[in-house]
């Protein structure tokens, strides 16, 4: 499963393979930032009438939302899958303007810019 994401992200991202690490890095944050729905996705959450942040509840249907892909994914694949979790690692760390936590029961995601 992990070579099969690993494959699928350097596809998605347009990485070549064979370069060393902190170049396959940097040309990866430069790449995930540059997605178009990465920043339709950070635009929402800068955007976001809860001040700059949103709750798990609403990025799973920010996400249903906004893919491409059919079927659109459901909630519980979201959340079995851990997408959105994931989503947060990445955002925050390729972008330190970007943070989570969990202030209660739920993951928020924040734009401290």
């Amino acid at each position: 499963m992990d070579r099969n994401c690993l494959s699928h992200d350097l596809n998605t991202f347009n990485i070549g393979l064979g370069q060393n690490s902190d170049l396959m890095l940097s040309q990866l944050k430069v790449n995930f930032n540059s997605h178009e729905f990465i920043i339709a996705f950070k635009n929402e959450v800068k955007g976001s009438s809860r001040g700059a942040s949103m709750g798990y509840g609403a990025v799973v249907r920010w996400i249903q939302e906004n893919t491409t892909t059919v079927p659109t994914p459901r909630s519980w694949e979201l959340k079995q899958e851990k997408i959105v979790n994931i989503l947060y690692e990445w955002i925050c760390f390729f972008d330190a303007e970007f943070t989570w936590d969990t202030p209660n029961h739920s993951q928020v995601i924040y734009y401290k810019g």
